[in-house]
């Protein structure tokens, strides 16, 4: 089958990998399969190739059977009935109708990448391989039929192709064959067992090629496809490999966190959102994550202490210091493109681990003790009195207080999202102004603010 544009042969050392949708499209299919575009084809040893199709061929069957099920796999098993036994699903009956893979599905990864992106591939030097419960991984232009199957809670599909980690052999030989050095894990949804069937230990002992697990710091579930989607587009598919290899593990971009380590979904909800924390806090400062010991400290200084402080905020805010230097990288946040402060942790530059200090000796200093009271003065000692009304009438569209424990200690995370206006922080008779740039907060002034304004919120206006 023929479609429009040159052949796609990535030949860069960066893999990113999705998954299929349940959308699918329809038009525009054709009989007859080419197999240059497709898994098996993808230079991986003929072992690997074996394994590939037989456990094709296997789920078409149990699927056709009714063996493989899943939620809602009863409501949708009618979509089947246009599937064939074609060659790419190891038979070989010809009236089996096609469509490149990055043509066919049209789920929210995709719909984020869009018809530009899907067109960039073509041209890329970026592998990109698409996870799936019938096919295991096809190729952007792998041909593949109409169909539905999912791996649900790690159902049949998922057991054929977890088998004596087969799924991940297949991977790691083609991350060996391509020369691939880093992997990019677009694949955490709402199903799990697709962010967990990759066993990634397995993969690094085999081909030494690193992996960073994409997370979307603002939700969890399917609604991150589409911005993984659009982040490939503008952010990936222009980048040169070297850009894509600089990226550190624990960096935020656009909302998304890049992680070292997997985070899998556990039956307690706040489960996954704590190792989301601890990714961000082993990460580091950054332009979109700071840290502050706590928001109370500066609370019983003398006025020794505060005269004899170092820095001039000591100086100049006394008791208050703390609150203001909340309210302060808060404000740098909504001024730039948003970002997570998280309070009970102190960065230690030459070591290691970043030291988590918890909140919970702050606790007994206020007059409701726990974390409602820990919130309420937050809103009420630190929004209320530094924000404008702009801000603090509508605080829930802009920032999000979450308390979570953290290696037995509570740690209180303030994600703050991107504002549409500029926010100034009251400070007495003056308004001040911040920014975050790189992993600081800092304040500008006269020429300097106008133009960041002018450029930052009339283009925000415009967009």
């Amino acid at each position: 089958m023929q479609h429009p544009g040159s052949p796609c042969r990535p030949d860069g050392p960066i893999l990113i990998l999705t998954l299929d949708s349940f959308h699918k499209i329809r038009e525009g299919e054709e009989r007859g399969y080419d197999p240059s575009s497709s898994m098996p084809d993808a230079g991986i040893p003929a072992a690997c190739r074996e394994f590939l199709m037989a456990a094709r061929a296997e789920v078409y069957r149990r699927l056709m059977n009714g063996e493989v099920v899943w939620e809602d796999s009863q409501r949708e098993m009618g979509i089947n009935r246009h599937l064939k036994a074609g060659r790419d699903l190891g038979g070989s009956d010809p009236s089996a109708r096609y469509l490149p893979a990055l043509h066919r599905y049209d789920g929210h990864f995709f719909d984020g990448l869009g018809e530009q992106g899907k067109a960039e591939f073509r041209q890329s030097r970026h592998h990109l391989l698409i996870l799936s419960a019938l096919y295991g991984f096809v190729r952007p232009f792998e041909p593949v039929q109409y169909y539905t199957c999912q791996f649900g809670e790690k159902n049949v599909s998922y057991g054929i192709w977890a088998e004596k980690n087969g799924i991940s052999k297949v991977l790691a030989e083609y991350i060996r064959a391509h020369c691939i050095r880093r992997v990019f894990d677009f694949t955490a949804c709402d199903v799990p067992a697709y962010h967990e069937i990759i066993d990634w230990e397995y993969v690094f002992r085999e081909t030494g090629a690193d992996v960073l697990h994409c997370y979307h710091r603002l939700t969890g579930t399917d609604k991150a496809l589409k911005f993984f989607g659009i982040f490939v587009r503008r952010r990936m598919l222009p980048a040169s490999p070297e850009e894509l290899l600089a990226m550190q593990p624990g960096a935020v971009i656009d909302d998304i966190l890049f992680s070292g380590m997997r985070l899998l979904k556990k039956s307690d909800p706040g489960a996954a959102d704590d190792e989301t924390l601890l990714a961000l806090i082993m990460g580091g400062e950054n332009e979109s994550v700071e840290f502050k010991t706590s928001a109370l400290w500066s609370r019983d200084y003398t006025q020794e202490q505060i005269q004899q402080g170092e820095g001039r905020e000591i100086r100049r805010y006394g008791k208050s210091t703390s609150k203001f230097m909340i309210a302060r990288a808060v404000a740098a946040f909504l001024n730039t493109d948003g970002g997570d402060l998280i309070i009970g942790v102190r960065e230690r530059k030459y070591r290691q681990e970043n030291e988590i200090f918890g909140i919970d000796g702050e606790f007994e200093k206020l007059q409701d003790p726990g974390t409602d009271g820990y919130r309420r003065m937050i809103v009420g000692e630190i929004f209320r009195k530094y924000f404008p009304p702009d801000i603090y009438n509508h605080l829930g569209q802009y920032v999000q207080i979450s308390f979570q424990r953290i290696h037995g200690k509570t740690v209180c995370r303030v994600q703050v999202g991107k504002s549409d206006i500029p926010v100034f922080i009251s400070a007495g008779s003056d308004e001040l102004f911040f920014i975050r740039v790189d992993a600081e907060t800092r304040e500008i002034t006269g020429r300097e603010l106008a133009d960041y304004i002018l450029k930052r919120f009339a283009s925000a206006a415009q967009g």
